[in-house]
Order: C-alpha cells, then sequence, then structure tokens
C-alpha cells in the first residue's frame, strides 16, 4: 500500500504489516514553500478564485503527486492501483476527503478529526462553526461558502454528501474524545448518513446511530470508524487503526 499523507506524523512500524508501506510526505504549504514552489503562483491565483480554494488546490497536488510518483520509469502503476490511500490530519483530513472525492485512484480515504469542513455536519453548529472558520482561515474555502456563515440551515448540501463521494471505495473517519472544536458526534453522524450509500453501491456497510464506546473501532463493509481518548492529534495508536482497516479492505 502507498499512503499520500498530509502532515510530517508517526506511523507503525512497516515489518508490522504485510502490505507495502511507503510514505509520500506533504507538509502544509505555509511551512514549505519551497516543496510546492512550481505550482506557488497557481494556488496563489486559485485561492482568490471564487469558486476554488485552497482545500481542493492541495487535494489536486496529491493527485498530481500519485501520478508523477508511480509513472516514474519502471515503475507499473497498474502494480499499485486499488492500493493507493490518502491521509489526512484535521486541515489535512479536509484536504484528504476532497482529494478523494475528485480521484477515484485513491482506494482508501483516511480523515483524522478533519472537523468543521471536512466530516463534521455543518447543520448542528457545534464546535467550530462554518462562521468561525471562515473568518479564521478564509483562504481554505471558496467566497461563496462565506454566504453560509451564521447561515447553516441554508446550506443546499452537507459534509455526509462529500463522504459519499468516496463510495464505493474505502473509508474511514475518527475522532479524539477531548477535541469537541471537531465535533466528533457530528463526524460520526456523517459517516452514519454516508454509509447506506456504500451499500447501495454493493459494500454492505451498516453502521448503529450510536457512536461506539472509546478506544474500540467499528468497520462495516467499505467504512470504519473510531473514537479515542486524548486531544486533537494523530497518534500511534490512530495509525494502528487505520493499517488494521486497509489490511482488510486493500486486499
Amino acid at each position: 500500500m502507498i499512503v499520500i499523507d498530509f502532515l510530517r506524523l508517526p506511523r507503525p512500524h512497516g515489518e508490522r504489516r504485510k502490505s507495502i508501506y511507503s510514505s509520500l510526505i506533504f507538509t502544509a504549504m505555509k511551512k514549505e514553500r519551497k516543496y510546492f514552489w512550481p505550482f506557488w503562483n497557481v494556488l496563489i491565483l486559485l485561492v482568490f478564485s471564487s469558486n476554488i480554494s485552497a482545500q481542493p488546490a492541495e487535494g489536486w497536488k496529491a493527485s498530481k503527486e500519485t501520478v508523477d510518483k508511480l509513472s516514474k520509469p519502471g515503475v507499473e502503476f497498474n502494480y499499485y492501483a486499488g492500493k493507493v490511500a490518502v491521509v489526512g490530519h484535521s486541515r489535512g483530513g479536509k484536504t484528504a476527503l476532497w482529494a478523494g472525492a475528485e480521484d477515484q485512484r485513491f482506494a482508501l480515504v483516511v480523515s483524522n478529526e478533519s472537523g468543521c469542513g471536512g466530516a463534521a455536519l455543518a447543520r448542528r453548529k457545534y464546535g467550530e462553526t462554518v462562521a468561525r472558520i471562515n473568518t479564521a482561515f478564509p483562504h481554505w474555502f471558496c467566497t461563496n461558502y462565506k454566504k453560509y456563515s451564521n447561515n447553516e440551515s441554508s446550506l443546499p448540501v452537507d459534509m455526509h454528501m462529500l463522504l459519499v463521494l468516496t463510495a464505493p471505495r474505502a473509508l474511514y473517519v475518527d475522532c479524539a474524545s477531548d477535541d469537541l472544536w471537531g465535533d466528533p458526534r457530528g463526524s460520526y453522524l456523517s459517516l452514519y448518513h454516508a454509509a447506506p450509500v456504500f451499500t447501495l453501491l454493493g459494500k454492505n456497510s451498516l453502521l448503529p446511530e450510536s457512536m461506539p464506546p472509546l478506544n474500540k473501532q467499528i468497520v462495516s463493509g467499505n467504512v470504519g470508524f473510531h473514537i479515542r481518548d486524548g486531544v486533537h492529534n494523530m497518534l500511534l495508536k490512530d495509525w494502528s487503526w487505520f493499517m488494521d482497516f486497509a489490511d482488510n479492505v486493500l486486499k
């Protein structure tokens, strides 16, 4: 399995897994501008567009990197087909969902504590809200999204509809118990409401309406979830659950 990861985060030892595990690292643009330099001017133009912003721009970069890395001389993309995963934490979790929705070459999408604008249902208005995220990070989303600041009930869609765009490929969402800003309950409900589409498309994925207990993974068909104790972060035990899920669905 090849993992495209949006942050420099700990990951489990490769010898624990039978799958091929490689990491292609993507850090936030503001931290490593030189890495994105060939695309920097393009990204700036996209950020100031009315309907495109930093999140889809970074998602596009992940897709491009997949092709570049796996299309080098001597590398057959078909060998990795069905074994490429995109993983992101927090802001990167939002980007991972977008990348997975846009590019079907990602066989597995993992969104870790992505919160508002990611997996969490916006209409719940719990924790970080649309107004708050648009104010704090105006470049993350398109200008049109600002129309729904303090106006979530007018949204024509909600985030479970983003999640279903991964179907029937594998999707994993997780949260932390103390990360109330990221609305763990809203993130689980989003996955719960997305699961029937996976079933409709042939991957029997049925979840209970109630979240699983702390530190207990739940997997059904091509969807998975856990909520662990602790704060907003991505830990080795999160990675361990991700890899357990990947070993099950990427066969």
